[in-house]
């Protein structure tokens, strides 16, 4: 067993209620300016809260109008392109905001809209790159939900619309939508105050899943250590090769957002992956392992623990 400790870090720093932060390359965390309640919100910015410090940047467009957002980084976290979308408190928005946090000078940008102005929506780094929205309303109501999903490609858009959720059904306050090993989508939960909870549990299938026989991870690592260099062996359907493996964390999501969750690719050489070295960029616990054939179909996850 491994002993622990805890230390009581110096100062103290208010944020909004689940306020959306995310592990930045610099190793400091940033808050995006969402949260799930904005009362008292400061301006979005990098905290270290080992020397609680904060190096704040301009305030998010609509900054009155985050409220219950989602946000993730689109594409390879290295690159450090942090998307936040939609979120309300008259009106809600459609409305998306990007941000580089490897700029010298970090600022919004508008992205591409969302399909559907909506609050309380959720979002997930796919194992082939993609980032898929689902679900959220104009309001906390089953009448004001939103059945809208939507698919990016890159943080330049547009969103491509998907197929709807099912007739009846809502993704409102404490959903919750996650990839699972199969490379598909779970979306569940749903407390909307003017209606019973959602119990309903349903199954979203990529693009991915329709377009041949996706390869598979025959052997590779399970144990693996920062910059390390590891032998995977692949399978691919016929006239498609493996020259990339792709890297996403396992689901910890509340509140319309995951701020754990992040997407690296890599390339596979001779059989071989070599992972990061930079603990800000991944850090350590487990991870699911894909390998992603020439045609963009990936596998079902191989886990990984990085220590």
């Amino acid at each position: 067993m491994v002993s622990t400790t805890n230390t009581r870090l110096p100062g103290t720093r208010a944020f909004p209620i689940y306020p959306e932060m995310h592990l930045a390359a610099t190793g400091e965390l940033f808050y995006t300016g969402a949260a799930f309640g904005l009362t008292g919100q400061p301006a979005p910015g990098f905290w270290n809260p080992f020397a609680n410090t904060y190096r704040p940047v301009p305030q998010i467009p609509l900054a009155g109008h985050r409220q219950s957002a989602a946000s993730c980084f689109v594409g390879d976290v290295r690159d450090q392109v942090l998307m936040v979308m939609g979120g309300g408190s008259d009106p809600v928005t459609n409305t998306t905001s990007v941000i580089d946090l490897d700029s010298p000078a970090p600022a919004y940008t508008t992205g591409p809209p969302l399909g559907a102005p909506k609050m309380y929506l959720n979002c997930v780094n796919l194992p082939d790159g993609g980032v898929l929205e689902v679900g959220g309303g104009t309001a906390d109501l089953r009448s004001a939900a939103s059945r809208e999903v939507g698919l990016l490609r890159s943080a330049a858009g547009p969103w491509a619309r998907m197929s709807e959720l099912p007739a009846g059904e809502h993704r409102l306050y404490h959903s919750l939508l996650c990839v699972l090993d199969s490379g598909q989508v779970l979306s569940t939960t749903s407390n909307p105050a003017d209606a019973p909870k959602s119990h309903s549990m349903l199954l979203y299938s990529p693009p991915y899943v329709f377009t041949g026989r996706r390869p598979a991870i025959a052997s590779g690592p399970t144990e693996v250590r920062y910059g390390g260099h590891y032998l995977v062996s692949t399978t691919a359907a016929a006239g498609a090769t493996v020259t990339r493996m792709a890297i996403t964390t396992y689901p910890s999501v509340t509140h319309s957002t995951d701020p754990n969750q992040r997407y690296l690719s890599i390339p596979l050489v001779a059989g071989a992956i070599t992972l990061p070295s930079r603990p800000a960029i991944m850090p350590p616990g487990w991870y699911r392992l894909w390998a992603v054939d020439s045609n963009g179909r990936p596998s079902v996850a191989w886990p990984i623990h990085l220590t």
